[in-house]
């Protein structure tokens, strides 16, 4: 074989190795790894997510994607206890992770650590005011007639469009039955219908 015919060969051969060993590094494993999960996880399917996630992290025990959604997924399993670490973990090392935080928000609220979850759902709000279920976590923590009214505050400072929501108008409509005004409070609840009937 000829000295002009060899040399490419050579190249192209380790190209290929190179190739090859890439594709078997940590880094590359672990982006296989999270794509699979963050698809299994989209598509509800917790427990395969649940298994990637585990992957990601076998070989970055630091990722705070894999941690906050295994935090979801067990908090959205009723594995409660199981998922406080995750979600702390997930907070810490993505603080701007809006969904971890609404978990950790619920988690907190379902151990009556109102002021804690209150917390959680004002970052939110600062940070997305058209996030969904923020204004219902922070309807949920005011149970006193100041903690209501501080409540409301935040709510009544949002844009119109995000005002007229349906999760805002459930959020009012349970500050309004928790002062007992009934009516206020029913009517806003049909207004939240009329805006999603879901």
């Amino acid at each position: 074989m000829s000295q002009r015919i060899r040399f490419p060969l050579i190249l192209v051969a380790t190209g290929v190795l190179a190739l090859v060993c890439t594709s078997c590094s940590p880094q590359a494993r672990k982006a296989r790894a999270m794509e699979r999960a963050n698809h299994y996880f989209v598509a509800g399917q917790y427990d395969a997510a649940e298994i990637e996630y585990l992957n990601v992290l076998r070989i970055d025990k630091r990722d705070p994607q894999a941690l906050g959604r295994l935090g979801v997924i067990y908090f959205d399993q009723g594995r409660v206890g199981k998922s406080l670490p995750f979600l702390l973990a997930g907070r810490q090392f993505e603080p701007e992770n809006l969904e971890v935080r609404l978990e950790l928000g619920l988690y907190l609220l379902a151990f009556g650590r109102f002021q804690q979850a209150k917390d959680e759902a004002d970052y939110i709000l600062d940070h997305d005011p058209s996030y969904p279920d923020a204004p219902l976590l922070l309807a949920e923590t005011a149970v006193r007639p100041k903690e209501i009214e501080d409540a409301r505050q935040p709510l009544g400072r949002l844009p119109a469009q995000i005002a007229n929501g349906a999760s805002v108008l459930v959020a009012l409509g349970t500050l309004d039955f928790r002062q007992r005004r009934f009516p206020e409070a029913e009517a806003l609840i049909e207004r939240a219908l009329a805006a999603d009937p879901k």
